[in-house]
């Protein structure tokens, strides 16, 4: 009987080991990694030249910067507008999303996008303060 009982004791210490081993780690929200200590926004975060728009054309300064909240980026110069859009968008794994965020001149935009290597794709609908709308896709090489 104590022959059976140590060998019960170890198959379920050793089934124990596996399960935890077998864990994986859940990183605080923003950050991604084995360690945890990589910022999920980092691979959308760049200063560059937008390759595609269909609204405003190409070739214009956009830059994604780190917002102060670990989950969001903010995109300066979206869209170049006259006056700036300046739009906070939250991360989360390869994708970023915004809905009827408000820059300073009362434009509304929506939007979502994703990071695939080193292209941002993007699609956003404006608003603007005479409540026509326009729906613009941007393409940006990181």
């Amino acid at each position: 009987m104590k022959k059976i009982f140590n060998s019960f004791l170890i198959v379920a210490v050793m089934a124990s080991v596996a399960s935890i081993s077998s864990c994986t780690k859940t990183c605080d929200p923003g950050y991604e990694g084995s360690d945890c200590k990589t910022e999920v926004r980092t691979k959308f975060l760049a200063n560059n030249k937008v390759t595609t728009d269909n609204c405003a054309g190409s070739g214009y300064n956009m830059s994604i910067t780190a917002d102060s909240d670990v989950e969001y980026i903010v995109f300066s110069n979206l869209g170049n507008f006259t006056t700036p859009a300046v739009v906070k968008a939250k991360v989360s794994g390869t994708t970023f999303s915004y809905t009827n965020f408000i820059d300073a001149t009362g434009r509304k935009f929506t939007g979502t996008g994703s990071v695939s290597g080193n292209i941002i794709t993007l699609t956003y609908t404006v608003v603007y303060t005479d409540n026509t709308t326009e729906t613009c896709n941007v393409t940006v090489a990181l």
